[in-house]
């Protein structure tokens, strides 16, 4: 690939998702270096052919406005596409909105260490004594 040529890519990001860039290679190398990125896409040359073969929907998250990629498998596709959410947002609401939630509160072996295992803050009891 031409470093010269700018190309259409997409990044998973720590703190936005998915993110479209429009950079050179060497531009998009130099900025996950410094960021700390690791995972990337393939660079296309024109944005039409980037979102038809990365599954990118024209509309971000309307949650929280990040690209939504649909490259996933059926049901989950068919969800981010009638939902218009990305996969993050999709994961928590289905994680909020399931009614059996099993709460387990557990000291830990190794010392005074308490853990909570599959417990939201809303459905969250703290036990005194078990």
């Amino acid at each position: 690939m031409d470093n010269n040529n700018k190309k259409y890519f997409y990044i998973e990001t720590h703190k936005n998702g998915v993110e479209v860039v429009h950079m050179t290679s060497k531009e998009l190398n130099k900025y996950c270096n410094e960021n700390g990125l690791s995972s990337r896409g393939v660079g296309y040359d024109r944005l039409e052919e980037f979102k038809l073969k990365e599954g990118i929907l024209e509309d971000n998250c309307k949650i929280c406005n990040c690209v939504v990629k649909t490259t996933f498998a059926e049901p989950v596709k068919s969800e981010l596409i009638k939902k218009n959410i990305c996969f993050g947002c999709n994961f928590w609401l289905e994680i909020e909105n399931s009614i059996n939630n099993p709460i387990l509160l557990v000291q830990s072996p190794f010392g005074i260490y308490w853990q909570i295992l599959g417990a939201w803050d809303k459905e969250l009891v703290l036990l005194e004594e078990l």
